[in-house]
C-alpha cells in the first residue's frame, strides 16, 4: 500500500506555473523597494510583513486525548465543539523573525487600528516599514 507521500513524490508538479498579473503600472519600482526593504531595513527601522487569516474554526476537544503508550501513538477523540472562528492578524520581523499577533472573533478597521497601535507600541523610535496586500481590510 502506498502512502499519500508516496503517491505525492510520483506526482508531476512542474507542468503548470502561475501568476497573477497586476495591472498597476508602478508593480516593477513597487517590487523593487520591497525587495530592498526586505535584504536590509534602514538604520533605526524595522520591516514587518503582515496578514490574515480569517475563518480559523475554534474548536474544542469533546473528550480528553489518550497520552502515548509503549507502541503507540497519542489518541484524540474525532469529535468536536464548535465556539464560532477567529480572525488571526499578524506582523513578522522579516529580520529578526519575531511575530506580533492578535487573535479576535472579527476583522474590523478598528481591529487593524488597535493592531497596528499595539505595532507602534511594540517599536518605539523605530521607523516601521510594513509590507501588507492590498486586501480590502487593510485600505
Amino acid at each position: 500500500m502506498c502512502s499519500v507521500s508516496c503517491r505525492l513524490a510520483t506526482c508531476d508538479r512542474t507542468g503548470v506555473q502561475q501568476w497573477l498579473h497586476s495591472p498597476d503600472p508602478a508593480f516593477r519600482e513597487k517590487i523593487n523597494v520591497i525587495c530592498k526593504l526586505y535584504r536590509k531595513a534602514p538604520k533605526h527601522a524595522v520591516v514587518l510583513s503582515i496578514d490574515e487569516k480569517t475563518g480559523i474554526q475554534a474548536i474544542e476537544r469533546k473528550h480528553p486525548g489518550r497520552a502515548p503508550a509503549p507502541g503507540r501513538l497519542r489518541r484524540r477523540e474525532f469529535e468536536y465543539i464548535r465556539h464560532g472562528t477567529q480572525a488571526l492578524i499578524a506582523a513578522l520581523d522579516v529580520h529578526t523573525g519575531e511575530v506580533l499577533a492578535d487573535c479576535r472573533e472579527r476583522r474590523t478597521q478598528d481591529d487593524l487600528v488597535a493592531f497596528m497601535e499595539r505595532v507602534a507600541v511594540a517599536h518605539p523610535g523605530k521607523q516601521v516599514h510594513v509590507i501588507w496586500d492590498n486586501l480590502n481590510s487593510a485600505t
